[in-house]
């Protein structure tokens, strides 16, 4: 299997451990089959290690842990949110264990896990890869406070990224090919999530895992977990994600509606409480109305629980439609703005708990 390396990945806790700040380095293997990504010279079909390398950061310098052991076995978890990755060798190094006792040494604990169907193989049984491409010219995209927003926009292989293009109007009944580009295109949309019934947080973890997993199609960014208070008995959990696919607009529907049906949605109930609901809020900024598909979302431009999430991945975001404009305006102006509060701007680290 070919394998990815990431090595001295830096980072701090923000609280101290054993009453002392130590540094944290983590070096990791990522087993996953690179074939398709190097016949097509594709991106969705290989790994953002510079989202993983965010949430390895993210995780140390936010998430509570008191062994070096716990800590190991996170971080493996947390690159095994991508669906690619089908195994992980992790090596976490804590930087001058001396916790008073005269004796100047570094401490490592290495962990090897695997994704659900695969086994884990000894290190003795693989081969180490050569270290990933780095030719690639990324940028890394910091939301607020200095918080990574697990997030990374590579303008020179996507000029028509979300910064960079113009809403253009697409009319119903055009054929997809003049719709949406040259097959095989790749497209950049915009998927929020919502939910209040039974174990919201699982649903939504479950759903970035399965949206990773939609043939031709990549997550590119998760944004913090919002809270939403309403009329309805449980408050709305609230979460946007960015996804680079293939897929056209009623394709990726059709697979955000497969997730949802996992999780007990039912589609003939079009408002209430739900365990999951996926919309596609914003793909490629074209305006279509067909039905059973409208883009932008009909409700986008009004709902903070979509707004606040997507302003914290893509600050100058701007939603098309004659009741779009910046979302950071729309945002100000939304009804629900007092109702909504951040949860938590790491939830995705901590796995399905």
């Amino acid at each position: 299997m070919d394998s990815i390396r990431l090595s001295g990945i830096r980072a701090v806790p923000s609280q101290p451990s054993h009453g002392e700040r130590f540094t944290y380095m983590v070096d990791a293997v990522l087993y996953l089959d690179l074939s398709e990504a190097e016949r097509l010279d594709d991106p969705t079909h290989t790994v953002d290690y510079v989202q993983v390398a965010h949430r390895i950061t993210s995780l140390i310098e936010h998430e509570p842990f008191g062994l070096l052991e716990t800590l190991t076995a996170k971080v493996a978890h947390a690159i095994l949110l991508s669906h690619q990755v089908r195994r992980t060798r992790v090596t976490v190094t804590r930087l001058g264990a001396d916790t008073g006792m005269g004796v100047d040494f570094d401490v490592s604990v290495t962990l090897e896990r695997a994704a659900d169907g695969e086994e884990v193989t000894s290190a003795s049984q693989v081969s180490a890869a050569q270290a990933c491409d780095s030719s690639r010219r990324e940028e890394v995209v910091v939301g607020p406070a200095g918080h990574p927003a697990l997030v990374r926009n590579t303008y020179d292989e996507y000029p028509d990224s979300a910064r960079n293009r113009r809403p253009r109007q697409v009319l119903a009944g055009e054929g997809e090919e003049r719709s949406f580009g040259q097959a095989g295109a790749t497209h950049h949309a915009v998927v929020s999530m919502t939910g209040n019934l039974g174990d919201v947080k699982r649903a939504m973890y479950e759903a970035v895992v399965s949206m990773d997993g939609i043939p031709g199609s990549q997550i590119e960014g998760i944004s913090p977990l919002y809270s939403l208070h309403t009329t309805e008995p449980t408050d709305y959990l609230c979460a946007v994600v960015i996804l680079e696919t293939k897929l056209a607009p009623h394709n990726l529907l059709s697979g955000l509606q497969m997730i949802e049906s996992a999780h007990g949605r039912s589609h003939r109930i079009r408002w209430g409480s739900y365990p999951l609901d996926l919309d596609i809020v914003d793909y490629d900024g074209i305006e279509l109305d067909e039905g059973d598909l409208r883009l932008p979302h009909i409700l986008a431009g009004r709902r903070a629980g979509v707004l606040a999430p997507w302003k914290d991945l893509e600050p100058d975001a701007v939603l098309p439609g004659n009741d779009g404009g910046p979302i950071g305006l729309l945002l100000e102006q939304a009804p629900d703005i007092n109702a909504l509060r951040k949860v938590s701007d790491d939830w995705i680290v901590g796995g399905a708990a």
